[in-house]
C-alpha cells in the first residue's frame, strides 16, 4: 500500500508556472504603479475645487507630476490642486495599492501557492478535530479497505 501511495505522488500530474501568469502580475503592478500618481491627482483636485479631474492626456500629467507641475494634462480651465496635497494623496494611495497587493498575494499563497495545505488531513489531524471514538464508530464509511480487511482478520 506504501509504495501504491508513493508512484500515485510521484506520477501525479502537476500544473507547471506558465508564463501568462507572471506576466499577468507585471503588468498589474505596472499599471497600479503609472496609475495611482493619477488617482492621488484625481482626489486632490475632488477636495481643493470641487470637481473630480481625470487627465486629457495621461503622459503629459505624469511627466508635469514628476517635474512638480499638478495641472499637467488637465483642461486648460481647470484649476490645478496644490502640490503638497496631491504629493499627500498620490502617497495615501500608494499605501492602500500595496496593501491591497499584499492582501492579494497572501491570498495566493495560502490558497493556491506553496503554503497551500495540500492532500487529505493525517490521521491526528482528522482524530483531533473530530474525536477518535467518532472516526472508530464511522470507520467502515471513512476507510471502507481496512474495515473490510479487520472483519476478514477477526473471523
Amino acid at each position: 500500500m506504501w509504495e501504491q501511495r508513493q508512484q500515485r505522488l510521484q506520477t501525479s500530474t502537476r500544473i507547471g508556472l506558465t508564463w501568462e501568469i507572471p506576466v499577468l502580475v507585471v503588468l498589474v503592478v505596472v499599471m497600479v504603479l503609472l496609475m495611482t500618481p493619477l488617482l492621488g491627482q484625481g482626489i486632490a483636485s475632488l477636495l481643493w475645487t470641487g470637481q473630480w479631474a481625470w487627465p486629457n492626456d495621461m503622459r503629459a500629467a505624469l511627466g508635469g507630476l514628476l517635474n512638480g507641475e499638478t495641472g499637467a494634462g488637465f483642461a486648460p480651465d481647470h484649476e490645478a490642486p496644490p502640490s503638497p496635497a496631491v504629493w499627500g494623496f498620490t502617497v495615501a494611495s500608494y499605501v492602500i495599492a500595496f496593501a491591497a497587493m499584499a492582501g492579494c498575494a497572501a491570498v495566493y499563497w495560502y490558497t493556491l501557492g506553496p503554503g497551500a495545505p495540500r492532500g487529505l488531513a493525517a490521521g491526528r489531524q482528522a482524530g483531533a478535530v473530530l474525536g477518535v471514538a467518532a472516526l472508530r464508530g464511522r470507520g467502515s464509511t471513512i476507510r471502507p479497505d481496512l474495515s473490510q480487511r479487520q472483519r476478514k482478520a477477526e473471523r
